[in-house]
């Protein structure tokens, strides 16, 4: 279940927060509220063989603070120049994770009516889970990190933009890890992505890529995966 949560609020925030979601929520509390509707519906869908009224009560929850939270985020964003930068994306994240910890522990005590002694569940299925969640949070997640790492702490204006050899890129990454692949595969990975840049370099949709996101975009996948399997 833990897993699953964690899954449902990497695909609604990332691949399934659109751009024109997201501007849309900068300009209405109604685009929050149709973000947080969409991570309810995702939460439904992975939930639901064994989803009842508690668990209805605890997704509803989730979503409500999650409302709150990005309420309270994009407010701070228009006041304070510091909460764009890349710590407060990082800061959001970490927030959300621990309402899901918070949240599966208490769904746990109320429905089983004990806390659960592992901290991960460890069945085939939630492993499954747990690649997918990383995955998606390294490659679309690394995408909106390396923005806020380019425009704060480089000082580059630039507009958003996914890059999609990178996101391929931190997307694999993890499996390779996952999957005790011969490092080699990591490097030719790395190294494919590269050559494609520097080939490609004077196509439009790679005017807003520079060297320090080839970079930037495996040591993000990297750290996400030694830190999930490893630690």
């Amino acid at each position: 279940m833990l897993i699953r949560l964690i899954l449902a609020h990497a695909i609604a925030d990332f691949p399934l927060q659109t751009n024109t979601i997201y501007n849309y929520k900068e300009k209405s509390k109604k685009g929050i509220l149709l973000h947080v509707l969409i991570h309810f519906l995702t939460s439904y869908v992975l939930l639901f063989h064994m989803f009842n009224l508690k668990l209805l009560g605890i997704v509803s929850l989730i979503a409500i603070i999650h409302f709150f939270q990005d309420w309270f985020k994009l407010y701070l964003q228009k006041k304070h120049e510091i909460f764009n930068r890349t710590f407060a994306f990082i800061l959001d994240q970490v927030v959300h994770i621990i309402v899901v910890f918070i949240s599966y522990y208490y769904i746990s005590k109320m429905l089983f009516g004990f806390i659960p002694h592992n901290f991960f569940p460890v069945s085939y299925s939630d492993k499954i889970g747990l690649l997918l969640s990383l995955s998606i949070l390294a490659s679309f997640g690394g995408c909106v990190a390396i923005y806020f790492i380019d425009k704060s702490i480089l000082k580059r204006n630039i507009t958003y933009k996914k890059e999609y050899s990178g996101l391929l890129e931190r997307m694999l990454i993890p499996i390779i890890i996952y999957l005790k692949m011969n490092i080699i595969y990591l490097l030719l990975l790395i190294v494919i992505r590269a050559l494609y840049y520097y080939i490609y370099n004077n196509r439009k949709e790679f005017k807003i890529i520079r060297t320090v996101n080839l970079i930037l975009s495996p040591v993000i996948a990297l750290l996400l995966s030694i830190i999930i399997f490893y630690i």
